[in-house]
This record gives C-alpha cells, sequence and structure tokens, in this order.
C-alpha cells in the first residue's frame, strides 16, 4: 500500500490487529480492479470465464457476465466502461461491458492480440480507444458506438504476453531488447532501444507518473533470464 505520489506510504494509521473480515469472493478470482465503491474482477471456471463486478462494501454480486471458455486477461476499466480480452493470439475477441450493469457494448474478434489486459481510454463522448499488444505489433482500436476503427498499428518485435502502458500521451512498450514509444495520438514511432536479442514473453513497463521514471521488465523465458532496467528520463515522444 502505498500513496499516489508512489513513496511507498501511505497517509493513513492501520494496524493489523484491528481489520475486520468483511467477505470474500469464491475461488479463481483475479485481476481486481476498484473504481469507487465497485470491485472488477476476471474468473477462470470449467463452466466458463466470467467478469464480475462486486458491491466492494458487501460483497454482494452487482452483476456477473459470462464471456466464453478460452483464455481470458484481468479486466481493465475507464470511466463508465470495463474492457477485456478473450482466447487465443490469432483468434481474440476484445469485449466491452458498461460498468453500471455489465451490459455488452461492443466485441470485435478474430483479433492478432495475446490475452494480456487492453490499454483502454473512455474518452466521455460515446467512444473509447484501445491500444492492443501482440508478440509482433500493437495496434489502437477506437470503439464509436458499437463500430470498432483501426487508427494505427505497427509491426514491432514484443514476444508474447505485453501489456501497453501510457506516459502522458504516448504508450509504451516493451519486448526482450526492444523498447518502444509510440504517440497515442498520430502513431509516430520511436523505438528508443534496440539490443541484439528478441523472443521471450511477458515483458511490461511500469510507469512512475510522478517522477515520469520507467521501469522495464524482461521476461525471455523460465530458467533463461528476466532483467529490469529504470529509466530516469522518458523517452522524447513522452509528455
Amino acid at each position: 500500500m502505498g500513496s499516489d505520489q508512489r513513496t511507498g506510504r501511505a497517509d493513513v494509521n492501520v494496524h493489523p490487529n484491528q481489520l475486520q473480515f468483511l467477505w470474500q469472493s469464491p475461488n479463481d478470482y483475479s485481476g481486481a480492479k476498484i473504481v469507487g465503491d465497485t470491485i472488477v474482477a476476471s474468473r477462470w471456471s470449467n463452466n466458463g470465464n466470467q467478469i464480475t463486478a462486486f458491491d466492494a462494501r458487501t460483497g454482494v454480486v452487482r452483476w456477473n457476465r459470462n464471456v466464453g471458455p478460452s483464455l481470458l486477461s484481468a479486466p481493465t476499466v475507464s470511466g463508465g466502461l470495463v474492457s477485456y480480452m478473450n482466447g487465443p493470439q490469432g483468434s481474440a475477441v476484445l469485449g466491452v461491458l458498461r460498468l453500471s450493469d455489465g451490459q455488452l457494448v461492443g466485441s470485435k474478434g478474430s483479433l492478432d492480440a495475446s490475452f494480456a489486459p487492453p490499454l483502454m481510454r473512455d474518452n466521455g463522448d460515446g467512444t473509447a480507444d484501445f491500444v492492443l499488444a501482440t508478440s509482433n505489433g500493437a495496434q489502437r482500436l477506437r470503439l464509436n458506438g458499437s463500430t470498432f476503427s483501426t487508427m494505427w498499428s505497427h509491426s514491432l518485435n514484443l514476444g508474447g504476453m505485453v501489456t501497453p502502458s501510457m506516459l502522458g500521451k504516448t504508450v509504451l512498450l516493451a519486448g526482450v531488447g526492444h523498447f518502444y514509444a509510440v504517440d497515442f495520438n498520430t502513431g509516430q514511432l520511436n523505438p528508443f532501444h534496440t539490443g541484439g536479442i528478441s523472443g521471450g514473453g511477458g515483458s511490461a513497463v511500469v510507469v512512475d507518473t510522478a517522477t515520469k521514471r520507467l521501469f522495464i521488465q524482461e521476461n525471455y523465458d523460465d530458467g533463461v533470464f528476466g532483467t529490469l532496467t529504470a529509466l530516469s528520463r522518458p523517452p522524447s515522444l513522452c509528455s
């Protein structure tokens, strides 16, 4: 637990012995996101995967939506929308639900994307933007009503299971030995680091918005190597 300034400290004084049990969900939930008094989480189940919204105070299920039997990402929440990726790379589905009641707003299938959580921005005007990463690149999609359109796309050397991050107006992506910054609006690309290796999967960029520092973790394979790189200055595309 830490403050919004990423100091590692929180301005609260809680003694562990004073904590009281309130409620517990069924097993197999993960990727929980807290939005006001709502908690949204995803669940892998033999009976079909689910996205569920809980009342944060009572644990009462506000809505539950079955989203199919395949691989399921953690949910992403922005504004009044919830998004998720479902399915294997090459035939993945991007789903978008209303946060208030779990009703389907739109979906786009046959995507060459992994089941890593999508980067989403609810624009508040009936449109929403999404950045999806694959082993071979990244793309930005716009949802207008129930229709998706492609705003930009790039072929990139990322590996698998890459989660995009944002700093200002810049999308940040990392593969093993390859780091990229992309202007969210225009798609202008800055490959700000290129190493002598590629492949792997599970690489991610963590952004400290208070100090504009980047922490990039590269995972090639289990037992091969995993490195952490810290950058004190953002790439030139960052605002």
